[in-house]
């Protein structure tokens, strides 16, 4: 089962530090029309699923009209842009996961954003990343991925973003084998192509848990610290002797120089519905942890995180995938 125990520890810490801050602005900003989430992923993949559930909550609590759009592809970096360049007046803000930030502006020779140009207001919770494949794969683990890619000559996955490509890249460095990315809008298109017998493998962060229960896609690798309570006997990719383990948040940026009284109101609203028992339902159905870093520990979060990808990208061969 996974470690729930050291989860809320990580959430406990964070929102500790975050708590020994300085007061925040009054939360006590209020829209005088509909404000807008766009999601950067496309509809029905676990990031679309748990976001609509935080939407629906604020608009419960706070009487607010939430207009959630999907705007995938890119990974998330094309709805990331829009944020970027909006105004800074609240009306509009994002979803994403923190990779979009902390990854994604470090791929690319002419990035249309970096992590600084964005206000961090809070994260739904953690995203438990699996490797699957589907139920006719010869693909039942790394060491079968392994021997398929080596007889066939190369396997293929379905990726909504730089970082699936990055988990392949190593994993091809590793044992010497090529992984052709094929590249999606968002993680419920992945999961079909590998349903479809289109892609051999696809890294998902919980919309694959239903397929995997009812048989029809197979977990060949757990890509967290610990196994997953859906599939006990599915051993880590770390076990499978992968030196690989992934922490990715669903996470709520603004543009940068949100005003305080702004940022405040939605650091409260994220807060006070992540922690309502309808976006605790979600986060089960989702098989994802739930917990909000807040607004500051967000930021810190992005930094972490640039850190680490930027030392695999700079580790990553050009020919590791294409």
């Amino acid at each position: 089962m996974r470690n729930w125990a050291r989860t809320t520890l990580v959430f406990a810490v964070l929102l500790a530090a975050l708590h020994s801050l300085p007061a925040a602005a009054q939360a006590n900003w209020d829209p005088r029309r509909s404000v807008r989430i766009i999601i950067g992923f496309g509809a029905g993949g676990t990031t679309d699923v748990i976001g609509r559930a935080v939407a629906k909550v604020i608009e419960n609590q706070r009487g607010w009209t939430v207009i959630t759009e999907n705007k995938g592809g890119a990974g998330g970096t094309i709805a990331a842009t829009e944020i970027r360049n909006i105004r800074p007046d609240g009306m509009t803000i994002g979803l994403f996961s923190t990779s979009v930030f902390g990854l994604d502006p470090y791929i690319s020779d002419h990035p249309r954003y970096m992590p600084d140009d964005f206000d961090y207001l809070g994260t739904i919770g953690s995203i438990e990343y699996a490797l699957v494949a589907g139920r006719a794969s010869p693909i039942t683990d790394i060491a079968s991925m392994v021997a398929t890619a080596r007889s066939r000559g190369f396997i293929t996955l379905s990726a909504t973003g730089r970082l699936q490509e990055l988990v392949a890249g190593r994993m091809a460095r590793q044992f010497g084998i090529e992984i052709v990315s094929v590249q999606t809008r968002g993680s419920a298109e992945s999961l079909q192509l590998v349903l479809g017998g289109h892609a051999d493998v696809t890294i998902s962060g919980g919309v694959h848990v239903p397929a995997v229960l009812s048989g029809d896609i197979r977990s060949i690798g757990a890509i967290t610290d610990e196994r997953h309570g859906y599939a006990p006997d599915v051993r880590t990719l770390r076990e499978q002797g992968v030196d690989i383990s992934l922490r990715n948040f669903f996470m709520y940026a603004g543009p940068r120089n949100l005003p305080p009284e702004i940022r405040a109101t939605w650091e409260a609203a994220i807060d006070q519905a992540v922690a309502s028992p309808e976006v605790a339902r979600a986060a089960r159905q989702a098989y994802s942890t739930r917990g909000n870093l807040g607004g500051v520990a967000s930021a810190e979060e992005i930094r972490t995180q640039s850190l680490l990808w930027r030392r695999w990208i700079a580790e990553a061969a050009p020919q590791a995938t294409r």
